[in-house]
């Protein structure tokens, strides 16, 4: 804790801020945030961003706030220090600084009024950005790419023979590889500039009502497919119990309630159906499946929670396992979509 409050400290004098108050956000897995306020009283958010960004990551999150704001929509400003840069490196680690954006923060959608304005933001995003002017300088490769999933899932059962829980981890694997082989063909639909990662915790509301106002951590933002946006969004805010629950629920008022309130705002985008939508999130979550699944022999899971799982391994299977469960109640209702 003391390295972890020094480095906090050399990082805000890059900015040229002195601490006031330094509180740890614990919602999110892949980057740290800090709330802070300074000495002067301003607040803003520093984090910690994850060896899987490169630097440039930060230029495009800058062009793409700037072009947000252009167009009315509440964001995140991400601040240069005092060398020019939009992020800086305390012993080994990278750091940005970005304005605070009041709001609330939801761990999971509760009622069709949340799920209505979740929808309804993700379609402002996606229209503000459709004329967005600037090619990214970081692009994701092999995003919802199932067949790499797949084969990620077959060489590490190839290669980790000797893992202490392999004789759990390969049935479970072959179920997954046999639902797999069974997704219908994929649709794509239009291609936008998409968020990348649109959990409900990366939705912020207002902190009176019930409006959803922005969309934040904005290191997966880039072109992509609207259909596997939408099913991303779906399998994720329409599963009350969770990622790590292997009791998956899938509750389809709130898939409605998302597509209602995307479609609302995004009246344009004709493409767009309840079954499409819904389709992409059961072939979503059967890739995160064999991707959690794969992790839970080459233990790589950065997020593992060691108070609540015995091993990364574990955890990985949990959070297979709920979204292979996932997508099966998913596909249950693909009828009633269509």
């Amino acid at each position: 804790m003391i390295i972890e409050q020094h480095d906090i400290e050399q990082a805000l004098n890059c900015y040229g801020i002195e601490p006031g108050d330094i509180e740890r956000i614990t919602i999110g897995l892949i980057n740290a945030t800090w709330r802070i306020t300074s000495a002067t009283g301003d607040v803003y958010a520093l984090q910690r961003v994850n060896p899987l960004f490169p630097p440039e990551v930060n230029d495009d999150i800058a062009d793409v706030t700037a072009h947000l704001r252009s167009k009315g929509m509440a964001c995140p400003r991400i601040h240069p220090a005092r060398n020019g840069n939009f992020s800086v490196s305390v012993n080994g680690r990278v750091f940005r600084l970005l304005s605070w954006l009041d709001g609330r923060i939801h761990s999971s959608v509760v009622d069709t009024a949340t799920a209505a304005a979740a929808g309804a933001v993700l379609a402002r995003f996606h229209l503000a950005l459709r004329d967005f002017p600037r090619e990214f300088r970081r692009t994701r490769a092999g995003v919802h790419d199932l067949a790499r999933h797949l084969r990620t899932l077959r060489e590490a059962l190839t290669e980790h023979r000797n893992h202490g829980r392999y004789g759990v981890i390969k049935p479970f694997a072959e179920r997954i590889l046999d639902a797999a082989s069974r997704l219908p063909q994929h649709q794509y639909g239009p291609r936008f500039i998409v968020h990348g990662d649109p959990k409900i915790n990366n939705v912020v509301f207002s902190v009176a009502g019930n409006d959803a106002i922005a969309m934040i951590d904005l290191d997966t933002v880039g072109p992509g497919m609207l259909f596997d946006e939408l099913g991303d969004a779906v399998r994720s805010w329409c599963n009350p119990t969770g990622e790590d629950d292997p009791d998956a629920v899938f509750d389809y008022p709130l898939f409605k309630a998302v597509i209602a309130g995307y479609r609302e705002v995004a009246t344009g985008v004709e493409e767009l159906t309840e079954s499409a939508a819904l389709a992409a999130g059961v072939r979503i979550s059967v890739e995160l499946s064999a991707r959690f699944c794969a992790d839970a022999l080459n233990e790589c899971y950065f997020g593992w929670d060691s108070a609540r799982f015995g091993s990364a391994s574990m955890h990985n299977e949990i959070r297979a396992r709920s979204q292979f469960n996932l997508a099966a109640a998913m596909e249950q209702r693909l009828h009633d979509a269509r």
